[in-house]
């Protein structure tokens, strides 16, 4: 998870960026630390309290 985090915290340094390419890098970054962002949470999923 803290990859994933650590992939956001880039891409958002990224996108701040004035350059296109360093955007556009940055929304790729964004777009593959949703993905494992989102497949992390299905693979280990909240334990349920009851």
């Amino acid at each position: 998870m803290a990859f994933a985090v650590a992939l956001n915290a880039a891409a958002a340094l990224l996108m701040t960026t004035r350059g296109l390419p360093e955007a556009v890098a940055g929304a790729a970054l964004a777009g593959v630390g949703w993905f494992l962002t989102g497949r992390l949470a299905a693979w280990h999923p909240a334990p349920v309290r009851r």
